[in-house]
């Protein structure tokens, strides 16, 4: 099948296989991402400045949950940033 908009999908590096994961794929003009378990199925597309807010709020912590030390270990994120292009002219 192929991809709209040419997309190359991948996970993070920080992915440990688990069932909870997202791709991330970088769009011509945006970002997008999907559900790993249903590739087929919809994507969300972000705009570049969109991307850029939600990935400064997540390395800030914003979205942190408190850490539960039997249960849930803590793990830092990395995730990638848009490539910058030049406008055409």
């Amino acid at each position: 099948m192929d991809e709209p908009f040419g997309a190359r999908w991948f996970k993070s590096t920080h992915s440990t296989g688990a069932k909870e994961c997202v791709e991330i794929a970088f769009l011509d003009g945006g970002v997008g991402v999907r559900d790993s378990k249903n590739p087929t199925g919809p994507a969300l597309i972000f705009a570049p400045a969109e991307w850029e807010r939600f990935t400064a709020a997540v390395v800030s912590g914003r979205f942190d949950l408190p850490c539960l030390p039997v249960t849930l270990p803590c793990l830092p994120v990395t995730l990638p940033r848009l490539p910058v292009t030049s406008a055409p002219g």
